[in-house]
């Protein structure tokens, strides 16, 4: 077996490069770049920045393909904020997430008592549902 994990086509001059989803360990090649390109490397950098913030997870079609489920085409990332942080700042974020990782990042804020809410139905979606949890805060060594 050939050992290419990447496909190549030439069309006049031009050379067309694509990943060779094929290949026997293109996922586990994909889930190496995730882990040090992805949202959940990129978003703690950017969120952490930001004041006011207690918690945030990755949720929605996103989530749940990350954590194994089937889902059909992911168009955008969906990230949750807990607390009360200038709006200003997430809208920021988002188009910088969205540069970054080059796909749409829409957050969401709500607020800490609105996320212990068990019958506000958005939050109760969300709980639901796979979520990631972005760390924001570097855990100290023992």
């Amino acid at each position: 077996m050939k050992a290419a994990f990447l496909h190549e086509k030439r069309v006049g001059n031009s050379r067309l490069v694509r990943a060779a989803i094929d290949h026997p360990v293109f996922q586990q090649l994909a889930d190496i770049a995730l882990f040090g390109y992805g949202p959940l490397a990129i978003l703690p950098d950017i969120l952490s920045r930001i004041s006011g913030i207690s918690d945030a997870f990755i949720f929605g079609s996103w989530a749940a393909r990350y954590s194994g489920q089937a889902v059909g085409h992911v168009g955008d990332l969906d990230v949750a904020v807990i607390g009360h942080p200038p709006r200003r700042d997430l809208f920021q974020a988002a188009e910088q997430a969205s540069r970054r990782l080059k796909i749409e990042t829409n957050i969401q804020r709500i607020g800490p008592e609105q996320w212990e809410d068990e019958k506000d139905p958005f939050v109760a979606s969300i709980r639901s549902s796979p979520r990631l949890q972005i760390r924001l805060f570097e855990e100290e060594a023992p």
